[in-house]
């Protein structure tokens, strides 16, 4: 019997403290987007920061609008690009 293994993708989040401001990303492993999103929730900082996850970035490592997946806000509830 073949088992089939999960395929990870990569996907990038970052944690601000204002829903304007930019940081530069992070790196995540996870197999779709509700396991990167409980991924980022385990990775962060800040009380009540925004948390933002994306699916690529620029060469200076900001999560591009076009690409951004899921948007936590500081009430903590997740919305959907």
């Amino acid at each position: 019997m073949k088992r089939k293994g999960k395929f990870i993708m990569t996907f990038y989040f970052s944690e601000t403290t204002d829903t304007n401001s930019f940081k530069k990303a992070s790196q995540l492993k996870a197999t779709n987007l509700t396991a990167a999103k409980r991924e980022a929730s385990r990775k962060q900082v800040f009380l009540n920061s925004i948390l933002t996850i994306g699916t690529d970035v620029n060469e200076d490592g900001f999560i591009l609008p076009k690409h951004v997946l899921a948007v936590r806000s500081e009430d903590g509830k997740w919305e959907n690009y």
